[in-house]
Parts: C-alpha cells; sequence; structure tokens
C-alpha cells in the first residue's frame, strides 16, 4: 500500500491501520486479539509498531524466527514515529 507523502506520519499510521482493519474487514481487530488478546481502541504505541513490522514482512519480521530483525525495525519505527 502506498500512501501519499503529503500526509504527516501520524495520518499515514493511522491510514494504515485503517487499511488493515478494512482490508478483509476484521485485520486489525484480528490482529490485536491474536497478539494482545485486545481491542484495537486498547493497543498500546509499541502494540501498534509490532503488529505494523510483522505486517510490513511476516516472514522478515518474524518475532519467533528473526527476533534480531524484528526487533530493530520495530525499534526503527517507533524512533521515526517519535521525531518529526
Amino acid at each position: 500500500m502506498l500512501l501519499p507523502l503529503h500526509f504527516d506520519k501520524h495520518e499515514r499510521t493511522a491510514l494504515y491501520c485503517h487499511y488493515l482493519l478494512y482490508e478483509d474487514g476484521e485485520g486489525l481487530s484480528n490482529a490485536a486479539n491474536f497478539y494482545f488478546h485486545k481491542q484495537p481502541h486498547e493497543l498500546t504505541t509499541e502494540e501498534i509498531a509490532t503488529i505494523l513490522t510483522v505486517d510490513k514482512a511476516p516472514r522478515h519480521y518474524s518475532p519467533s524466527r528473526h527476533p534480531q530483525a524484528f526487533e530493530e525495525e520495530k525499534q526503527r519505527l517507533l524512533a521515526a514515529y517519535a521525531h518529526p
């Protein structure tokens, strides 16, 4: 999914989460429940970063198969989100 560059990172993240939610009608909800046993509105920023990281490349960023790559990408995403 390509997002317009004129959106700021918060808008892009929100749009991407909506894409996950509406792609099959339950994407974000299923991921929130599967990974954290929560509803999407209950997720923390770090939990959202986990879902976005795994969704980006499930094989490459699998927390169980490639924990270092997963953690590095998740931290990169969190750092990018934290700094304008």
